[in-house]
């Protein structure tokens, strides 16, 4: 049987997937930009903001791709519970009958 699927919290989850996209925006470096980034030019401003805007476009896609893959583990994960269970019972139910098929020999 598979183990459970790993779920994140959300600010792991955000960190985890925007580190790949744009590490600038990663809540251990948010606090951090205005400092880093004080010496910009308008120019260079209006360039940062739209690239951190492409980042977020691209971050949406990669946690709805994210979340498909985790549903579908999620989906495996509880047929195969089932399953487990449903065995179990069905070895239970076995056990007792033979118990009482010999207890009427």
């Amino acid at each position: 049987m598979n183990t459970k699927p790993n779920i994140p919290n959300g600010e792991d989850l955000y960190n985890q997937l925007m580190r790949g996209i744009e590490p600038d925006l990663t809540t251990d470096q948010l606090p951090l930009l205005t400092e880093r980034y004080a010496s910009e030019t308008p120019e260079e401003v209006t360039d940062r903001k739209n690239r951190y805007k492409n980042a977020y476009e691209k971050y949406d896609g990669v946690f709805h791709e994210y979340i498909e893959s985790l549903t579908e583990q999620v989906h495996v994960y509880r047929k195969q519970a089932l399953h487990s269970a449903e065995e179990k019972s069905r070895l239970k139910e076995q056990e007792h009958l033979q118990e009482l098929e010999s207890s009427f020999s």
